[in-house]
């Protein structure tokens, strides 16, 4: 897995590291993801997904949120921090 995270560059890097030794999240625990649609935040919430984790994001525009977030990236809820809304596909 660590040589994957090395292919994706220093996001990659950042992501795992963070994720992985500073977080150490174990299955069914809930993860929240700040600016979620980000490089490093969408690699956070995958890897929090593959993990068994219920992943929670947050990012700014309404398209942020449901095309890449919901739809793509498969939070299972979102909140869009510059509207106010919260959005969940569970």
């Amino acid at each position: 897995m660590l040589f994957s995270c090395v292919t994706t560059g220093m996001p990659g890097m950042t992501a795992y590291v963070g994720f992985f030794e500073v977080g150490c999240p174990k299955k069914g625990d809930k993860v929240f993801v700040s600016a979620a649609s980000g490089a490093v935040g969408q690699l956070v919430g995958q890897f929090a997904k593959l993990n068994g984790c219920y992943v929670v994001g947050s990012a700014g525009t309404k398209e942020k949120v449901l095309v890449y977030c919901c739809y793509v990236f498969g939070y299972k809820s979102i909140i869009s921090f510059k509207c106010y809304n919260i959005y969940s596909t569970a």
